[in-house]
């Protein structure tokens, strides 16, 4: 009688961890080869500047203080995070403008820590072509590439942006598709 029970606890164990295992393995990896929506919004102003100028070429190099963030979400697979709920946010970028034509390539480098444990992070890479006409600034061509750390170090993705200024005040639209997002 023992070894019958022996026999079928053994039986129902070997079952419980082969459909355990199973499913795991259907499972496993299963986003990172998925692709889902991507969106950063922010509405920013008061940055930090150094400026450097050799007629008619003018270096801008700066950064972006948390008094300069007036808001900013990014929406992931359809879940929205918000500043400074739910990440930190840091920014940095290079403009190359040309006086005389009034067009100029910037680069921006902007850095989302989340506030969750060991603060993954996502880094975008930005360049585009900005086109200044009197108080207004417009982006003609834009790309960005994402990238992740820590949790989200299997993050990857890019996109568009669409983003002006006007009077001091920039509105920023970043959209594209990452793939690795593991929630």
């Amino acid at each position: 009688m023992k070894k019958k029970i022996g026999l079928t606890v053994t039986l129902l164990s070997t079952i419980l961890v082969a459909t355990f295992v199973l499913g795991a393995t259907a499972y496993w990896g299963q986003t990172r080869d998925i692709y889902v929506d991507y969106k950063f919004q922010a509405t920013l102003n008061n940055p930090v500047v150094t400026v450097t100028s050799n007629p008619p070429i003018m270096i801008i190099d700066g950064y972006r203080p948390p008094s300069g963030i007036v808001s900013c979400n990014v929406t992931i697979n359809n879940k929205t995070y918000v500043y400074p709920k739910d990440f930190s946010y840091q920014e940095t970028f290079h403009v190359e403008a040309n006086q005389a034509t009034g067009k100029s390539i910037m680069q921006v480098t902007t850095k989302l820590t989340f506030n969750l444990q060991g603060h993954p992070t996502l880094t975008e890479y930005l360049t585009q072509q900005v086109t200044k006409e009197g108080p207004n600034t417009t982006i003609d061509d834009s790309v960005f590439y994402l990238t992740g750390a820590r949790v989200f170090s299997n993050v990857e993705g890019g996109g568009f942006n669409m983003g002006y200024g006007f009077s001091g005040t920039d509105y920023a639209l970043h959209i594209g598709l990452i793939k690795g997002w593991p929630f």
